[in-house]
């Protein structure tokens, strides 16, 4: 087995180790982490319900993990600096630039005043990313398989899980506008959502380009 398969077939185990035990509570979880992303008042109900958001919290996290996998073995994030690692340091390099990726998005949520708007709809606001993250893995892993099954190109694997991550973010980036400028001011709403979403996400896609 080569070190590639080996750091796959490792990192695979490990990540339905830790997800398994969850799948009754994401079972439970998936119509109010659905209902978020096309829901003010769900996103709202979401965070106010102590007990749910402490699950979805707990999925988030351990959806992280799955997460690096897929952007590694499928090349979504491969600057020609990375391209040029082997296994494993290809994949932790990956899952590191993931952990960055969160924490430059914390680091500016921390820096950033609080806004002027009802504390449940600024919960919500800041909640949704991670309800996100679940919702797109769960767009993503069954084309992923199936496309591994049938022996679908790596190029065009890539075009298909770009296309539905891109969908999916719209949605995201609507719902989370629409929970802020329902209850704030609506210029106040781009600019935080340009600062906390589109900035982080410009500098990742800007290192894929340029690095």
């Amino acid at each position: 087995m080569d070190i590639d398969r080996l750091t796959l077939t490792v990192s695979t185990g490990l990540a339905l180790l830790m997800l398994l035990p969850l799948l009754d509570q994401y079972i439970k979880l998936f119509p109010a982490l659905i209902g978020s992303l096309f829901s003010t008042s769900t996103a709202v109900r979401t965070e106010d319900k102590c007990k749910l958001s402490r699950s979805r919290n707990h999925l988030f996290t351990i959806s992280i993990l799955p997460f690096c996998i897929l952007v590694w073995h499928k090349e979504l994030y491969c600057p020609d600096w990375m391209s040029q690692l082997e296994a494993p340091w290809d994949f932790l390099s990956t899952a590191g630039v993931v952990l960055l990726y969160f924490l430059l998005r914390y680091a500016i949520k921390f820096c950033m005043p609080a806004p002027r708007i009802p504390k449940k709809a600024y919960s919500a606001f800041c909640g949704l990313p991670r309800t996100f993250l679940i919702i797109l893995m769960t767009f993503l892993l069954p084309p992923c398989i199936a496309m591994d099954a049938f022996d679908v190109p790596l190029g065009t694997e890539k075009i298909v899980l770009y296309t539905l991550s891109t969908i999916c973010y719209i949605l995201f980036l609507a719902r989370r506008f629409h929970i802020f400028s329902s209850e704030g001011n609506f210029l106040q709403a781009i600019l935080y959502l340009c600062t906390l979403e589109i900035l982080p996400t410009a500098v990742l896609v800007v290192t894929l380009v340029v690095f």
